[in-house]
């Protein structure tokens, strides 16, 4: 539960990925869920539709009358009305046929059988069935899959270190005494079960849409957290009580942690402080009760586990006053204090960083904005004539889309610059990409040779042969032109270049080019909020 809560998984890309699953493309779910969301069309089927044509896994959207939909092959990916809200999700259809579904249910996120006829009385008919190509996925999947992994791992490991401390100490308490620890074993769970719910508490005002947040808090009838969480009762002194509350169940527990689960003098500083705690409790029921009108199910959850700690120590009130310590009072407090400082501090923290990456998400829709970026492109500086016909051409000699390339053989930024723009090439056959060189024709030039080289090699017009080298030569770790010349030999076709180099360099000079590489698309040079990997946003067909 607490995995998901911190790391929520939204409808629109899980239903995604659960499909590319069943279909066995490799596309991590950290990718699809950052295209599916940047697209500017989020949320909706189009978002998934796009990203799953960048990724070659070709689609289509299609709208089918509820009864007939027994007759679409799965899987497939179509909408539902929630049963415990009026929202659509996406769902996987996994299998079907006219008596029954298997499908992903989206509110309680597990796969159930449902229906045929339940089935087709909650699906809006939209369906997008796609099928993968041979390529389909992502070409670092392994990396990306293997980043996933550790991140998953370590949270796993963490939340698995804690429990693990915290059960070492009560199993070495009750070996110690016996059946008498058996009370503060369970004053210690309690206060464990109370750091969750504070935990819950306070995630609720960070995220507060969160699914699962929205599960324990659904609005049934007189049910209602926000009500209550939302009020002016929920705050004394300008402090949230679960504030207050994470922090007194923190600190208790930090406590009986640090001093000992069976320690008397624990044992009665903590007994007497949860005693006090108590009329904190009917305050809460009877606001909810009688001026609200309404429950906060987390709250109430607060409230009993104070009553079940209350009901322990008078239990056992023969030893409260025998065995209080000022000093460990004073820890007590000390401990709470910590806790309180270190919610206080951290929690504003956590609400920042939401709220920037909401923004971030927000501006990254707004960037990849098909009509905002030909809206900036527009106003950029405008290519200078007399650039066709120079240095290497490849794509489509007809494209809509023409990327020009301007670059240096040893330029590390243009070498990560040629994977991406090849990868358009693959992908829209409405596109055309020039490359211009900025050397010279001077000897003492170390771009000339290989320029030279390339140029050569595209002058016999054989495309595939021209990307092999440039592929070479980009993506090789250490530009060593005497290997790469070994590779593709040729002796007095490289002389014949010279005059193509003069060309390209004297554009370059007119075009006021001062850093390589520069990229312009539609004669218009690239703006300086997009680089090259964005360009993917735009072309790709």
């Amino acid at each position: 539960m607490f995995w998901r809560l911190s790391e929520p998984r939204p409808n629109g890309p899980m239903a995604a990925h659960l499909f590319l699953e069943l279909v066995d493309v490799k596309l991590s779910y950290t990718t699809l869920q950052q295209e599916v969301e940047d697209h500017p069309d989020y949320p909706s089927l189009l978002s998934i539709s796009d990203v799953f044509s960048k990724y070659k896994v070709g689609n289509i959207t299609a709208s089918f009358a509820p009864g007939d939909m027994a007759k679409i092959p799965p899987p497939f990916i179509t909408q539902v009305k929630g049963k415990d809200s009026e929202m659509e999700y996406f769902t996987v259809v996994k299998t079907i046929n006219s008596e029954k579904v298997s499908a992903f249910d989206p509110e309680r996120k597990k796969w159930r059988e449902y229906p045929f006829q339940e089935f087709a009385e909650q699906t809006s008919g939209v369906v997008l069935l796609a099928e993968p190509e041979d390529d389909a996925g992502e070409i670092d999947f392994k990396d990306k899959r293997r980043e996933e992994r550790y991140h998953t791992f370590s949270m796993y490991a963490l939340i698995t270190l804690l429990i693990a401390i915290f059960a070492t100490v009560n199993v070495q308490a009750f070996l110690q005494v016996g059946w008498v620890a058996l009370p503060p074993i369970m004053f210690s769970v309690l206060s464990a079960a109370g750091v969750l719910t504070g935990i819950l508490l306070m995630w609720y005002d960070l995220d507060r849409y969160n699914p699962v947040i929205q599960q324990l808090c659904k609005g049934r009838k007189h049910v209602n957290c926000d009500a209550i969480l939302q009020s002016n009762a929920a705050h004394i002194w300008g402090v949230s009580w679960s504030t207050i509350g994470l922090s007194y169940f923190s600190g208790q527990l930090i406590f009986m942690l640090a001093q000992g689960i069976v320690s008397p003098e624990m044992q009665s500083v903590t007994g007497i402080v949860s005693l006090l705690a108590l009329p904190y409790v009917f305050y809460s029921v009877y606001f909810q009760w009688r001026i609200a009108k309404q429950w906060c199910v987390l709250c109430l959850t607060i409230q009993a586990i104070l009553l079940l700690q209350a009901s322990i120590v008078i239990w056992k009130t023969d030893m409260l006053i025998s065995n209080f310590s000022v000093s460990a009072l004073l820890q007590f407090t000390m401990f709470g204090a910590i806790a309180f400082l270190a919610v206080v501090r951290l929690f504003p923290m956590l609400k920042k960083l939401k709220r920037t990456k909401f923004f971030k998400n927000q501006l990254k829709r707004l960037k990849y904005n098909p009509d905002v970026f030909n809206a900036v492109l527009s106003k950029q500086k405008n290519v200078h004539e007399g650039a066709a016909g120079l240095g290497i051409i490849l794509g489509n000699p007809n494209a809509t889309n023409k990327i020009l390339k301007v670059c240096n053989p040893y330029c590390g930024p243009c070498a990560k610059a040629h994977p991406p723009i090849e990868d358009l090439l693959e992908r829209n056959p409405d596109v055309q990409v020039q490359i211009i060189f900025t050397a010279t024709n001077e000897d003492y030039d170390e771009r000339k040779l290989p320029v030279q080289h390339l140029l050569a090699i595209a002058a016999d017009n054989n495309e595939h042969l021209i990307k092999q080298a440039l592929d070479d030569w980009y993506l090789a770790p250490e530009k060593n032109y005497a290997q790469f010349a070994a590779r593709y030999p040729l002796k007095n076709e490289l002389v014949q270049q010279e005059g193509k180099i003069k060309d390209m360099r004297d554009w370059c000079d007119k075009a006021g080019i001062a850093h390589t590489p520069t990229i312009y698309v539609n004669n218009h040079e690239l703006p300086n909020i997009y680089d090259v990997h964005d360009l993917k946003n735009f072309l790709s067909a």
